[in-house]
């Protein structure tokens, strides 16, 4: 964290049932991601978390999780933080090789059939479209400038 306030670098969070104690660290340090950017990547938290993570400046990494009808927790965290925030609070991304949206998920017995690629972040755009009844279009143009927004670049947008 040192490093990146330094050196004005986004960091991107990788957090595993430990949303609190990163909370804390972050505050400690005194990280603003509303200046420096910043990701709390392939997020799981609850509602509170995603609130108390976009509050203080980061995107919300949405992955392949979303489009599992039995994740509500994580369903539920996303639609409230988008209710609080806006749609200005989420990127999508892989977790490559792991969170395969549902649908891309197989019975096989090989790994490689199961295995997360960039190629499936339609499904993942799509599913989180049709849970908060944001056009497609519209989604994944913000959501393109939500990435750039969240690791300081300025790419263009093509379709």
């Amino acid at each position: 964290m040192d490093i990146a306030v330094t050196h004005n670098l986004p960091v991107m969070l990788h957090i595993r049932k430990a949303h609190a104690e990163a909370l804390a660290i972050l505050k400690a340090h005194k990280y603003d991601a509303h200046k420096l950017g910043g990701i709390a990547h392939s997020f799981s938290g609850g509602e509170q978390e995603a609130k108390a993570f976009v509050k203080l400046g980061f995107k919300l990494g949405v992955t392949g999780q979303i489009t599992n009808p039995n994740a509500k927790k994580l369903r539920r965290a996303i639609q409230v933080a988008v209710e609080s925030y806006g749609i200005e609070c989420l990127v999508i991304e892989t977790d490559c090789p792991d969170m395969t949206p549902i649908m891309c998920q197989t019975t096989d017995d090989t790994d490689s059939h199961n295995r997360n690629v960039p190629a499936n972040l339609p499904w993942v755009l799509a599913s989180l479209s049709e849970l908060l009844e944001i056009p497609h279009d519209k989604l994944a143009k913000q959501l393109w400038q939500n990435s750039c927004d969240a690791l300081k670049v300025d790419w263009a947008y093509s379709v």
